[in-house]
């Protein structure tokens, strides 16, 4: 049973109800697989975090209340929106990423000096269900390619993770590889 502190933790984080599961008695990998299968975010009922004793989870284990950005990662994985692959004529990079607004991602990624570039320009885009999750698949495939780059903007973090050494037309094959496995 979800204590008050949880109800108002998921409640803060916008958890929808049908993304929480009880997870009493069940042993960890089991509860993370069905988590998986069924695209829930949070059980509850689980072993205490080491840090503060929270007993949320994400379904890769994680303590939702100690990092509550996973639940962003989550919704975003979950969620319908745009994956979208970009190229840099001044990296020779491509992007593979995730949006709402796939121009005003692109505008924001030229402004911040994504990857050390200011010409981002979007070749392709698609509208899926489970955008972030049709992503993770791409970046997967495209792993041998993966390019590290950083921010010419101060204050952005420090490293870009969703860059590629590849042209676009390799990037659209493992999307649409990934769009056909998917169904």
């Amino acid at each position: 049973m979800l204590t008050i502190e949880q109800s108002s933790f998921l409640l803060h984080h916008k958890v929808p109800w049908d993304k929480v599961m009880d997870a009493t008695g069940i042993r960890k990998k089991d509860y993370q697989a069905f988590m998986s299968s069924e695209g829930l975010w949070v059980a509850y009922g689980v072993s205490p975090c080491r840090e503060g004793g929270h007993t949320l989870r994400t379904r890769s284990g994680h303590c939702a209340q100690c990092n509550p950005a996973a639940l962003a990662f989550l919704r975003r994985h979950d969620e319908p929106g745009w994956v979208y692959i970009a190229t840099s004529e001044e990296s020779g990079l491509c992007k593979v990423g995730t949006a709402k607004d796939v121009q005003a991602r692109i505008s924001m990624l030229n402004r911040i000096g994504y990857g050390y570039a200011t010409d981002w320009v979007a070749c392709w885009e698609v509208e899926v269900d489970h955008a972030g999750r049709v992503e993770s698949a791409v970046h997967q495939s495209l792993a041998e390619y993966r390019a590290v780059g950083g921010y010419l903007a101060p204050g952005y973090g420090a490293e870009c993770t969703e860059l590629f050494d590849c042209d676009a037309d390799m990037a659209l094959d493992s999307l649409n590889d990934v769009l056909a496995s998917l169904g």
